[in-house]
């Protein structure tokens, strides 16, 4: 049902798109910065009713390209192609012993946003949401429980082949000679389960730094400054 849902979404965003094409703007959109990712609602199918474990951020870099399309001052639609880690650390006790363990899950992430922009004089500010579909490309598990090393450098059979988020957050742009600088924060909510054998799903930050480059000349009321 989500997964329609998202699908229909991304088709009607779409559709819009196509039928206002020849007034927007376009931008090219390259970013990086750091993720912090927690896994979420439920207990990882791999630890005993005995063990005592604290869940805490996995951090990583992240990085992208998107292409932003200002219908005008006010609104836009941005779809990316970014690289993002998902998973979790867990520290505690584990099996009666203490030690940690991380779960790393690696994704293509595809989202598509709507941008609500309030342009002012010296920066442009701007919230984003939309869905987001994560196609899995690598999963590990590795820690220690004492002297014992856990390694397990493949669990890809473990993890469902993709992953559907909601994507939204918080950004600000400031103006530069060759387009826009801009800071971004946003998080991505997990919908569904993200293994296929318990009942945990995704949960995490992103705060990246980026570049936006004018791609000719724009007819949507609002040019790179």
């Amino acid at each position: 049902m989500i997964r329609k849902a998202i699908t229909h979404g991304v088709l009607a965003v779409m559709v819009t798109v196509g039928a206002a094409s020849a007034e927007m703007g376009y931008f090219l959109d390259l970013e990086g910065g750091a993720s912090i990712a927690k896994l979420r609602e439920g207990e990882a199918n791999f630890f005993t009713a005995t063990d005592d474990v604290n869940t805490e951020g996995l951090n990583f870099f992240t990085a992208g390209l998107g292409l932003t399309m200002e219908f005008n001052r006010y609104l836009a639609l941005q779809p990316r192609v970014l690289y993002l880690r998902k998973g979790a650390k867990y520290k505690g006790n584990l099996f009666a012993i203490d030690g940690e363990v991380d779960v790393r899950m690696d994704y293509i992430e595809i989202p598509v946003v709507l941008k609500a922009m309030l342009p002012v004089d010296i920066f442009y500010p701007y919230v984003f949401v939309g869905p987001s579909v994560g196609l899995n490309v690598g999963a590990e598990r590795e820690g220690s429980i004492e002297e014992w090393q856990i390694a397990e450098p493949d669990i890809s059979d473990q993890v469902n082949t993709a992953d559907f988020s909601l994507a939204f957050g918080v950004a600000t742009s400031v103006a530069a000679p060759f387009g826009k600088i801009y800071a971004e924060g946003g998080y991505w909510l997990g919908l569904i389960e993200v293994f296929e054998n318990d009942e945990r799903r995704t949960g995490t930050w992103r705060i990246v730094a980026g570049l936006s480059v004018p791609l000719g000349a724009t007819e949507s009321g609002y040019t790179a400054p």
